[in-house]
């Protein structure tokens, strides 16, 4: 290439408006990558914040973000004022000079920005000139209505000061072209000796159906002045306009070229050189680099589509990734997963295993944000293992069980009265189940830590059970009324063992025993149109214990003598028991943790409604008409409750049968 050519200098490219209004949206900063350390040195002078020195807190904030976000050999050195700018504008910068055909530019015969120009070179391009700084940038400091805060949280009426210094950097860093339109004839270009020439913005700058603003019209031109004021049309967004088409940029927009501001009347530093304020609107995670920015609202991320801009033209945006997740456990049989991989748009990435039982089994290598899948073989140890992949240069952790076990419940209740040594009324047995994920079927066994838990099946091999009960071998218990243990379930081929499972003894006098509680959930009250089969379902718990929930119906004029009995007041006839299931009211086990048997508070009955009466005709068989269901929990002390639509109410479920018109098989 020709030795390196230089204009300049430019400051004023941009120049960003203040728009009135509380917009109420904040983009927060986006997190650093790991190697932000080794990304680029900013330095700042500044003039005129003395008397502002939160102001210059949130400008460092904004310079840390870009340190953070692109990477240069070279120190970016930016000159920043605190002074009067027009009524409207928060803030205006560019860069010191442009650059052309020096060692290392990716296209010739195109200017660069001072920062961008030494990041390709690897050097100072004015090195002649050292203490010249490559981004300037002024601050409105007549502005009254500034927000210095850091927190992306602008209040109301206010202004943030690090959005305005994060766009206005944007806008040093390379974000800018040269287009121009005067007196109705647009331009583009930058002169020198040897001609004119766009800067590296302008060469992506595209119609919309494609064609290069540089070559589709003539320079300059009256057809180029209406291409760049073609406007914005809500119903037709992606109509007429200028579009940023590099491939990096497209794909931070997800697959579409990025419109870019070019409003019908020519606005100088605010048009061309602006992401389009319609298409990007105040919270948009683009909307950093629009024209305007308005009262509370805060942008302290660039966005996907200005960093894939920034990277078309030649800078580095690319880190190593971030991942969803650092590590995982999974079980010991074989398995699958996926890790999501968050990076700069357009940067390349690799993904590999470090261990014989991973495997990557998509997405071994991706460009910008993606997902990897992975799988997991079958540990054929008893003792865990632990592997590593290599993900867009982190590292993920899969740590696989080995031979495990795990018990439920984990804590049992019981409670009872101890009546001179003898318990009664006292909560009955109840079953613990081991579950084990083993190659095999390893053996484990079963010991408590107070002589008054007894274990029934104290070994076992592979999963299995055993049963909890109270006892009191001469009256060990005394007069205790609190008390706790500890069962351990141990087995020397698996990793996690012993697991444990708490004990809890409550005693009291036997007249504080009270009558069990809960409530019918279905069928709903006054239930029509009942045909087939009937899931009665509600729950129950007691002080001590449930021994039972039946169901019942009302006795009518058909039912033999025999078949009525008299249950809490009522005339009924038994219809059938309901079975109580472990682990199916995980809301009645968390709404009442320490009640006994409340991990198996659910309880259920299906009801074939043909074999109920048909109350209409009076037949003892076919289920038809009004008929009435009673259910009647039972405790250990013989205490009976009938069951109503909730734990305080107790009437019983009417419903109405219609099995007349059931379609028949």
């Amino acid at each position: 290439m020709r030795g390196a050519t230089t204009v300049g200098p430019f400051v004023d490219v941009c120049r960003l408006i203040a728009k009135p209004g509380d917009a109420f949206t904040s983009v927060p900063a986006p997190e650093i990558p790991p190697w932000a350390a080794d990304g680029a040195t900013i330095t700042v002078t500044y003039t005129g914040f003395d008397a502002f020195p939160q102001a210059q807190a949130a400008f460092q904030a904004a310079v840390d973000i870009w340190k953070g976000l692109v990477r240069s050999p070279v120190t970016i050195k930016v000159s920043a004022r605190f002074t009067t700018l027009g009524p409207t504008t928060l803030g205006s910068a560019g860069a010191r000079f442009v650059w052309r055909d020096f060692s290392g530019a990716p296209l010739s015969n195109t200017w660069y920005g001072d920062a961008l120009a030494d990041r390709l070179l690897g050097a100072d391009n004015n090195a002649a000139s050292p203490s010249e700084v490559d981004i300037a940038a002024d601050f409105n400091s007549s502005f009254s209505s500034w927000y210095f805060g850091t927190n992306a949280a602008t209040p109301s009426g206010q202004y943030d000061f690090e959005s305005v210094v994060l766009h206005e950097l944007t806008h040093g860093l390379g974000f800018f072209g040269s287009a121009n339109v005067s007196f109705g004839t647009g331009s583009w270009g930058y002169a020198d000796g040897s001609g004119t020439f766009p800067v590296a913005y302008d060469r992506f700058a595209v119609t919309q159906a494609g064609a290069s603003i540089l070559t589709a019209f003539g320079n300059p031109s009256t057809a180029l002045a209406a291409q760049l004021q073609r406007g914005y049309t809500a119903a037709n967004p992606r109509g007429p306009g200028v579009y940023w088409n590099g491939s990096a940029g497209v794909s931070g927009n997800g697959g579409l070229s990025a419109r870019l501001y070019t409003p019908s009347t020519w606005a100088s530093g605010s048009s061309y050189s602006h992401l389009d304020e319609d298409t990007y609107p105040a919270g948009n995670p683009n909307s950093l680099m629009t024209y305007a920015l308005q009262t509370a609202e805060a942008i302290h991320n660039p966005g996907p589509v200005t960093l894939g801009i920034l990277s078309d033209m030649g800078w580095d945006t690319c880190s190593v990734g971030t991942l969803g997740a650092t590590a995982v456990t999974v079980p010991r049989a074989a398995s699958t997963g996926t890790v999501s991989v968050t990076i700069g748009v357009g940067c390349a990435w690799s993904a590999a295993s470090n261990s014989s039982f991973l495997t990557i089994t998509s997405a071994a290598s991706g460009s910008g944000n993606g997902t990897v899948s992975y799988s997991v073989t079958a540990n054929p140890g008893a003792a865990a293992r632990v592997g590593t992949l290599t993900i867009a240069g982190q590292t993920f952790t899969v740590t696989q069980n080995g031979n495990t076990l795990s018990l439920s419940p984990s804590t049992l209740y019981f409670a009872g009265t101890n009546t001179n040594g003898t318990l009664n009324p006292m909560t009955g047995p109840q079953t613990v189940t081991v579950a084990l994920s083993a190659i095999g079927t390893p053996a484990w066994s079963v010991s408590a830590n107070q002589p008054w838990v007894q274990i029934t099946g104290p070994t076992g091999v592979g999963s299995g059970t055993f049963i909890v009960s109270i006892v009191n071998p001469g009256n060990v218990l005394g007069a205790t009324t609190n008390a706790s243990a500890t069962i351990s379930v141990t087995s020397a081929n698996v990793s996690n063992s012993p697991q444990t499972v708490a004990v809890s003894l409550t005693l009291r006098q036997a007249s504080a025993n009270l009558a069990p509680f809960g409530q019918v959930d279905t069928p709903v009250q006054n239930a029509s149109g009942v045909q087939g089969e009937l899931g009665v379902t509600g729950w129950a718990l007691d002080d001590t214990g449930v021994t039972s929930v039946k169901i019942y119906r009302n006795c009518l004029a058909i039912d033999g003598p025999g078949s009525c009995q008299g249950i809490a007041g009522n005339s009924v006839v038994f219809v059938g028991d309901a079975a109580f299931l472990s682990g199916a009211r995980p809301d009645v086990e968390a709404a009442f943790p320490t009640t006994p048997q409340a991990y198996r508070g659910g309880w259920g009955y299906l009801l074939l409604t043909t074999m109920l009466p048909h109350v209409t005709s009076g037949q003892l068989y076919g289920g038809q008409g009004p008929l009435t269901l009673y259910a009647v929990a039972t405790d250990i002390e013989g205490h009976q409750t009938l069951l109503g639509r909730s734990q305080f109410d107790h009437t019983p479920t009417s419903i109405t049968m219609a099995n007349d018109t059931i379609t028949q098989p």
